[in-house]
């Protein structure tokens, strides 16, 4: 059994970083488009709650990303040590805030809750714009 961690492909690794860097773009991108669309179409409330729960959507994110990058940087013992307890708060603090969001959204209308569901919705959409992405591109390069 080889102790030793595997070698990284850097190639794979720096796909996966621009991969990341595009999903949070797109995010970005589609609560600027959504937005206005849902503030002028369904009201303030919608369009309000749209942008609560993008910017928690972008937030939850960034910090899954974190998380995850400390638990490889754990397993592979590369990279800044960090602390286990705050991993696992930063973890369950990403559910909290979801959980106080949908909260205060709920008890202010029932219209609101679609847009803040919407917003958390981003990465959905951003997924499905890499996917096809990936598939462009696979298809540019005869796989």
């Amino acid at each position: 059994m080889n102790t030793q961690a595997a070698a990284v492909d850097p190639e794979a690794q720096a796909f996966s970083a621009k991969a990341v860097r595009r999903l949070f773009l797109v995010m970005l991108a589609l609560l600027a488009a959504g937005a206005p669309v849902l503030w002028v179409r369904f009201g303030r409330g919608m369009g309000l709650s749209f942008i609560v729960g993008g910017l928690v959507s972008l937030l939850n994110f960034y910090w899954l990303k974190r998380i995850l990058v400390s638990l490889a940087d754990a397993v592979t013992g590369a990279g800044e040590r960090r602390s286990p307890a705050g991993v696992i708060f930063r973890f369950v603090l990403r559910y909290l805030l979801i959980a106080l969001v949908s909260y205060a959204i709920f008890k202010s209308s029932g219209m609101s809750l679609k847009g803040l569901c919407a917003g958390l919705s981003l990465p959905v959409g951003a997924v499905l714009f890499e996917a096809i992405y990936a598939l462009y591109g696979g298809l540019r390069r005869g796989f």
